[in-house]
């Protein structure tokens, strides 16, 4: 049951990636204030699922 609760944060992340890169150019494209700060922050955030993920995937057991 962890590798999949691993396997499906993995997949939670990369889809939340997509969307912070979506969410980032578009706050540019409209020139949103704090988009470089908002981008960071989201970005942050997703890697650190990441690797949260990837070493839940990789954890034994």
């Amino acid at each position: 049951m962890a590798k999949f609760l691993a396997v499906l944060l993995a997949v939670v992340v990369l889809v939340e990636l997509v969307l912070v890169i979506g969410v980032a150019g578009a706050l540019f494209w409209i020139g949103g204030t704090g988009t470089i700060v908002a981008g960071a922050a989201m970005l942050v955030v997703a890697g650190a699922g990441g690797v949260l993920a990837l070493r839940a995937m990789r954890a034994p057991g």
